[in-house]
Formats: C-alpha cells, sequence, structure tokens
C-alpha cells in the first residue's frame, strides 16, 4: 500500500534518470523494508493553504493598519513593512504565493497610498520604481524559499534511501559480470 500511496525508489530513479538504462537487482532475502519512519510535521501542501490564508487575511488587515498611520509615515515605511508580510508569506508558501501576494500587495499599496491616492495612477517616477523594485525582491525571495524547501526535503529522503543504494552498490561489487562485454 506504501508504494501505491507514496511511490517507490525504483520509479522515481526510472523517471528521474532519463535516456539512461535503470537496471533493478533484487535485494538477497526477498522481503520489502519498511519505510524509514517519519516525524509527524506540517507537509508542503498544508504550508500553503497556510500561506493562502495568510494573504487572504493578512493584506486587509495590514493595510487597515497602515491606513491608521498613513499621514504619520513615509511609504518607504509602508513598503518596507508590506515587503517583510510578503516575504513571511513566502517563506511559508513558496514561489507561487508569494507571486500572487506580492502583485496583489502592489495594487494595495498603490491604491491606499500612493498618490493620486484610490487610482491606479502613479505620479512620481520614484514611487514606480519602488514598486517594481518591490515586486522583484518578493518574487526572489519566493523562488529562493521554494528551492531551499526542495532541497531540505531531499536531504530529509536520503538516510531513508541510503540502505537500498548501498546493498545495489554492494552487490554491483561482488558480481564479477556486472557489466557485461559488448
Amino acid at each position: 500500500w506504501y508504494e501505491l500511496l507514496h511511490g517507490s525508489l525504483v520509479t522515481r530513479v526510472t523517471r528521474l534518470a532519463g535516456d539512461l538504462d535503470v537496471h533493478v537487482i533484487a535485494y538477497p532475502g526477498g522481503e520489502a523494508l519498511a519505510p524509514a519512519p517519519r516525524a509527524p510535521r506540517a507537509g508542503p501542501a498544508r504550508r500553503k493553504v497556510i500561506a493562502w490564508v495568510l494573504a487572504v487575511l493578512g493584506i486587509p488587515i495590514v493595510t487597515l493598519a497602515l491606513s491608521a498611520i498613513d499621514d504619520a509615515v513615509e511609504l518607504s515605511t509602508i513598503l518596507l513593512v508590506f515587503l517583510v508580510y510578503v516575504l513571511g508569506v513566502a517563506a511559508i508558501g513558496g514561489r507561487l504565493v508569494a507571486a500572487v501576494t506580492a502583485v496583489v500587495t502592489s495594487v494595495v499599496i498603490n491604491w491606499y497610498f500612493v498618490e493620486p491616492k484610490h487610482t491606479l495612477t502613479v505620479s512620481d517616477g520614484e514611487n514606480l520604481v519602488a514598486l517594481v523594485v518591490f515586486v522583484i525582491a518578493a518574487l526572489l525571495v519566493g523562488a529562493l524559499v521554494d528551492r531551499a524547501t526542495s532541497r531540505a526535503l531531499e536531504a530529509q529522503r536520503a538516510p531513508a534511501e541510503a540502505p537500498a543504494q548501498a546493498r545495489s552498490a554492494a552487490s554491483q561489487a561482488a558480481d564479477p559480470d556486472a557489466l557485461p562485454a559488448q
């Protein structure tokens, strides 16, 4: 059942091998190894749901909070507060959530905080540059977080796959005709 639900190492290796030939050598004992126990944690799907909820609920909350003090702060402060918010969402949800949140947030910032207010027009070139840099920074961090999460998951799986790889290497080394002559 485990292989039906999660796939097998053989399937993954075969898929990733591309044009390479993959030879599977059965374990001499004939019995399958049980998958390594995993520590309970929030999975990637759950993290993405949490990030989407934070994105949908957080934008209006941050906007209301900053609207209350709009006259007392500069646009740069507002951008930094929203950038920290978007980066937090990116750290939880990854690239897609970060991209959508960054774009929606830049539109919200333009609408509520950039002169002329309540339009999507930007009258000052510096404000336009600030909004573009804001979106680019959020997209870059979202991509980096997505890559770091993928690498962390690979590193987490590696110890479980190492014994099977070691057995395969040992059986290849022990077989005098492991590579047939051509």
